[in-house]
């Protein structure tokens, strides 16, 4: 966009160079009596906000694209629910046997002496592994589901995890790789590529002909991940006023959770295959919106961008039919204090924030086993899978509402720690109550407890961590947590579902075991609402003996904003 003082150096050249005077000389001598672009009061891009607007019918707009962008990507995270479900089997010439816990032929590799459909809860499970392939059957059809389509059980069956775990390993990568492409090249560069390349994996991987290939693909698709996620949230969040980030952060944890809710309603009715075509390519015409959606105007201001930004910004305010003021400009980046430059290594050195970066990785760890782990257990709470993994995902809403009002009432060290701690004491209640009868209700109950709690807890840290790690180091801690909490969830599916292959007690027994860990060693963290955060690891050193009832009683209660 040409700047005023631009059109004003053009105007005096057409008069020297003795070209003709238009019927626009008046528009041009009001633009010379207009206040020089040095002239102007500089401000930042929250008081720009609100001259633009702060949430008007432009933000409402780029929020509900930005909700639909991440339904297709979420649809990804736990479609492995579903498309890796391990079904029931049984034998294929049915005796007349009819109690499914008979255990008098576990061992005859010759005959399948069991009546009806076996499940993972009956002791005859694992008789098949001794059996003649020919002797028993899916109760499901052959293209019901990965595990189905190439027969992923006994000692294939390690093959099926590896594929759930594979996008989360992906995604790992991708965090850190396109979380720098973001930081170089701009938000929107890698949002838009990334979620493309996602959905057409995902359109592919319907198509996959061997398991080596949806493996690869499961891999493409978490890399992507990490380019989508945290570009969208910060996109969503920068371009409204401070005071409804929490609400545009939120809505889009609401369309998450949506979308969660969504997957089990079409994997009820579609084949694995189909159900990742459809959850994939019916959104590509979203990749349209590419045009139209404005690069991160901070990212711009940080690249000191200045006249893209602002122009960005007015185009904001014309769509919100608001008047930006002649005497104000967007104020270039202020200058970084820090003279050291800072590598990965200055997380773990010196011996306080060692300990505090080792036990935030821990909490991580523990949150993304947990939270993505109790969704991959579903269909060991009360039998109906899709009914309980509609139900676990439905308590993520009113969590991403209570955490707000949690971290900034009681802070964000009790939030997290007491909501972990209520997660993994659910998840070990799940272990001992029996899957059958009266009593599946309570396990159900419990189960959704303890991904409420884990919701709260997860979404917290991201604050918790925020504020912990130094600004000169913030980077490099928060990269370092997303990629722990990405091997966390790795790892879900070999606790959620390998372990119990091993005995039906072990999964919720050991997702609740560490959650309650977990919460434990975070009270050696220190409280961050309403201390400010330190610059330097000095500033970081010393806050370790500020007290938050020191700070309340110098300054009056905590008037912290969760953004």
């Amino acid at each position: 966009m040409v700047t005023p003082s631009e059109e004003e150096d053009h105007f005096l050249n057409s008069n020297n160079n003795n070209t003709m005077i238009h019927p626009e000389q008046d528009d041009n001598e009001k633009k010379l009596s207009s206040p020089s672009q040095e002239t102007k009061r500089a401000v930042d891009v929250d008081e720009y906000l609100e001259y633009v607007g702060r949430f008007g019918r432009c933000q409402i707009l780029l929020l509900l694209l930005f909700c639909l962008i991440i339904i297709p990507s979420t649809y990804q995270t736990l479609v492995m629910s579903f498309a890796g479900h391990n079904p029931s089997w049984r034998c294929v010439i049915q005796p007349n046997v009819t109690n499914a816990n008979s255990t008098s032929s576990s061992n005859d590799t010759d005959h399948c002496s069991v009546a009806g459909d076996i499940s993972s809860k009956d002791d005859y499970y694992k008789a098949r592994c001794q059996m003649n392939r020919s002797l028993w059957e899916y109760a499901k059809d052959k293209d019901y589901s990965i595990v189905t389509e190439w027969d992923l059980v006994c000692e294939k069956k390690t093959l099926s995890y590896l594929a759930n775990s594979a996008m989360f390993l992906g995604w790992a990568i991708g965090a850190v790789v396109l979380g720098w492409c973001a930081d170089k090249y701009g938000r929107k560069k890698v949002l838009y590529p990334a979620w493309f390349a996602l959905i057409l994996a995902a359109f592919i991987s319907g198509f996959s002909h061997a398991l080596w290939l949806f493996i690869v693909l499961r891999v493409i698709i978490g890399f992507c991940q990490g380019g989508v996620g945290l570009c969208l949230f910060v996109m969503a969040t920068e371009l409204v006023g401070p005071s409804w980030r929490s609400f545009a952060g939120t809505s889009i944890w609401f369309a998450f959770t949506i979308a969660l809710c969504i997957i089990p309603v079409q994997a009820m009715y579609l084949k694995w295959k189909m159900l990742e075509i459809l959850l994939s390519i019916p959104y590509i015409w979203l990749a349209g919106f590419y045009f139209v959606t404005p690069e991160s105007v901070r990212w711009l201001r940080v690249k000191d961008r200045i006249d893209e930004a602002e122009a960005i910004l007015k185009k904001v305010a014309r769509v919100n039919k608001m008047q930006v003021p002649d005497d104000i400009r967007l104020s270039s980046p202020p200058k970084s204090p820090m003279g050291k430059k800072t590598t990965f290594i200055d997380l773990f050195r010196p011996s306080h924030i060692a300990i505090s970066t080792a036990i935030q990785c821990f909490a991580w760890f523990v949150c993304g086993q947990v939270y993505y782990g109790i969704s991959l257990a579903s269909d060991q709470l009360g039998g109906d899978m899709y009914r309980d993994f509609v139900l676990t995902s439905l308590v993520e809403i009113p969590g991403n509402i209570i955490l707000i009002y949690l971290t900034n009432k009681f802070g964000r060290k009790p939030t997290v720690i007491y909501s972990m701690l209520g997660s993994g004491l659910s998840c070990i209640a799940v272990a001992f109550i029996p899957n059958s009868g009266a009593a599946k209700w309570g396990r159900v109950s419990l189960g959704m407890l303890g991904k409420l709690g884990i919701t709260i807890s997860f979404n917290s840290i991201y604050i918790w961590s925020v504020e912990l790690f130094p600004t000169i180091i913030r980077t490099q801690g928060m990269g370092l947590m997303i990629v722990v909490s990405r091997l966390g969830a790795a790892s879900a599916p070999w606790v959620a579902q390998y372990l119990n292959e091993v005995h039906d007690v072990l999964p919720f027994t050991v997702m609740g075991g560490l959650g309650v860990i977990a919460s434990i060693v975070c009270f050696k963290l220190k409280e961050t609402n309403g201390i400010p955060t330190a610059e330097t690891m000095d500033g970081a050193e010393n806050n370790e003996n500020v007290e938050l009832k020191d700070f309340e009683s110098s300054n009056g209660k905590s008037n912290a904003v969760c953004t």
